[in-house]
């Protein structure tokens, strides 16, 4: 055993020597040697108290004695330990989610397997228990890591030698159907929220899923939201999501409807500042189920969707899709960052892709042709013409993707369709004698000339310099 003071390089170099000693010592049977810190300054009780550590570590494997430590640990009840083991989380400044739920995991499995003491604590037990539970893996897997969790932190603490359950597997999680979310219809919402209800308790969750549907709060930001939170200016009332409770832990502002005026003033009547919005809870997921039940709501569509308490969120992102002008107001009210995560709250059905889909040119074995031509538009005069393209996408402010289908008189379609807006834009304002700007689909039939090749229209006898039979041809065509 040698006892000696720690060094380590500064950051100018120079080697810093530390104030307490500790000890080193290699036990018999054991590969690498120990060290453990004496936080001592002398170097005389540094050596008595690492001799006494080598004697009570060398009986204490021998068998002959008994950490303290440890024997307190296993007579104390276990309920006891928990309620340590959840304070030692919530000292950590953790999310009541995470306190809350590996703490209630371990108490409903010690529960169930009957463990009182640490001592109870058995592997097979708690396996064959979660193998033969109707419980998915996912869960299995939610319980047993709370359940490892717990004996770390004994390990880690010196109350234990070591976890008696951490060589249980975890369970595979094979591959689970999922189901898209649905958004509810203006019929559904009117349903659910009923405004003509004057039970007390009813019109509370009535405000509350109005709430929640019109503003895209999260539910677990809902549930933290406080009186203060709720703010009112010149313009109307905003929620002020403090840093902390909201999911990306940034602070967001969310600007509500005029119409939402009488839910808030409910909501906030008679209130402490520091009381909680949600006064009463928020609705769970049994009593949303039982609502929609009563609303005649089905909590499954055709298509496979369900509607879930999440899909006040979908309803609120698809409608906000559908009239925001620009990409920067959806993801400024949604608080979304990326387009995929605006795809996943929105539903297909208020996409108007079935119209969209419908409107597409089919050809089907087994009809006649004189029924396929009364079924729909033609190609010639529907899609693939830039006149057509011309007359639907000026009144769509020319963002529709009409505007990039090729045309048969141009290889570059976009070129043909600016032609063709051209010309409805311009048509009879041209001077005397010719336009001032003719714009062509091609410039000339000669494969040589690069302005060709390239797909650029002539700019007619006004337009950038081209070979001779490029002007040639410009001035034929205004003439």
């Amino acid at each position: 055993m040698i006892v000696f003071r720690r060094k380590r390089n500064g950051p100018d170099g120079k080697v810093i020597v530390a104030d307490t000693y500790s000890a080193r010592h290699r036990f018999a049977g054991d590969k690498n040697p120990t060290t453990i810190p004496l936080r001592v300054t002398r170097k005389d009780v540094a050596e008595q108290r690492g001799r006494e550590w080598v004697a009570r570590e060398e009986r204490q494997r021998a068998g002959l004695i008994v950490d303290p430590v440890e024997l307190h640990a296993a007579e104390t009840p276990i309920v006891e330990l928990i309620e340590e083991f959840r304070q030692s989380l919530k000292a950590r400044g953790l999310e009541a989610d995470y306190v809350r739920k590996p703490v209630q995991r371990c108490r409903d499995l010690c529960d169930i397997l009957s463990w009182r003491r640490l001592a109870d604590a058995n592997p097979m037990e708690l396996r064959r228990y979660l193998e033969g539970s109707n419980w998915s893996p996912t869960t299995r897997n939610h319980y047993l890591d709370a359940v490892k969790q717990l004996f770390r932190w004994l390990h880690r603490d010196g109350r234990i030698p070591h976890s008696p359950i951490a060589d249980v597997p975890r369970f595979k999680v094979a591959f689970t159907e999922t189901y898209d979310r649905a958004a509810f219809t203006e019929d559904e919402l009117v349903r659910l929220i009923d405004p003509k209800t004057t039970d007390k308790r009813r019109l509370y969750r009535a405000d509350v899923y109005a709430l929640m549907v019109f503003s895209g709060l999260r539910w677990t930001e809902a549930g933290r939201l406080q009186v203060r939170d709720i703010r009112r200016d010149d313009d109307g009332y905003s929620i002020m999501i403090p840093r902390g409770k909201d999911k990306a832990n940034r602070g967001d502002v969310i600007e509500l409807q005029a119409e939402l005026e009488p839910v808030i003033e409910r909501l906030v009547a008679e209130r402490n500042p520091r009381d909680k919005l949600m006064h009463a809870g928020l609705p769970t997921r049994h009593t949303f189920r039982r609502d929609c039940e009563r609303a005649g709501i089905e909590h499954e569509r055709a298509d496979g969707s369900r509607i879930v308490r999440y899909s006040s969120r979908d309803t609120y992102t698809s409608l906000l899709r559908a009239l925001a002008r620009s990409t920067d107001q959806l993801r400024a009210l949604t608080r979304h960052r990326t387009r995929g995560m605006e795809d996943r709250y929105t539903d297909r059905k208020t996409q108007g892709l079935r119209t969209l889909v419908n409107r597409m040119p089919v050809v089907v074995p087994g009809r006649a042709e004189r029924e396929r031509q009364d079924t729909g538009p033609c190609v010639k005069d529907s899609v693939n013409t830039p006149t057509h393209a011309t007359e639907t996408g000026i009144p769509r402010g020319f963002d529709s993707p009409r505007l990039h289908f090729q045309t048969p008189n141009d290889k570059f379609g976009l070129i043909g369709t600016l032609c063709s807006v051209w010309r409805h834009l311009h048509a009879g304002r041209s001077g005397p004698g010719r336009p001032l700007i003719r714009l062509e689909m091609t410039c000339c039939d000669d494969a040589r000339c690069g302005r060709h090749r390239r797909g650029v229209a002539s700019h007619g006898p006004v337009g950038p310099r081209s070979d001779r039979r490029c002007r040639v041809d410009a001035r034929r065509r205004a003439a």
